[in-house]
């Protein structure tokens, strides 16, 4: 009979954790995870803009939508290969794993879950290295 661990079962209550004219950002840390429902009112700059080294990131769109631009980056921070464009809209997921520089253009109105496969680190969020082209809606 083979070993394993068990680790025991988690739960709670999304909070408010950023608020500002952009956007309302409800989250749960889990202890080696986190979901965060983002809504977002003011869209006319783009968010995200930047990397993850210690996490890859799982989104569902609700409502609204747009684009998400991603691209590769090496240990050095600097693109490798190309700029990638991804339409979203409701029921769209898109899977931004670590070392991938991601942007969102997004329209007012847009609604999206995040799965972290980490908890929130202020220390684990990079620069984007690069300019995404400008998005027309």
């Amino acid at each position: 009979m083979s070993e394993h661990t068990v680790k025991p079962v988690e739960s709670g209550l999304l909070v408010l954790a950023s608020e500002d004219a952009r956007r309302k950002i409800f989250e749960f840390n889990f202890s080696d995870a986190a979901v965060k429902v983002f809504n977002f009112h003011q869209t006319d700059k783009p968010l995200a803009n930047h990397f993850h080294k210690n996490k890859d990131e799982f989104f569902l769109f609700l409502e609204g939508g747009g684009v998400v631009f991603t691209a590769a980056v090496d240990v050095d921070g600097k693109i490798i290969g190309e700029i990638k464009r991804h339409d979203v809209g409701p029921m769209c997921t898109i899977c931004i794993r670590a070392w991938n520089t991601h942007r969102f253009d997004l329209k007012p109105g847009t609604k999206f879950v995040e799965y972290s496969t980490k908890p929130f680190d202020k220390n684990d969020m990079y620069a984007s290295p690069i300019e995404f082209p400008k998005q027309a809606m």
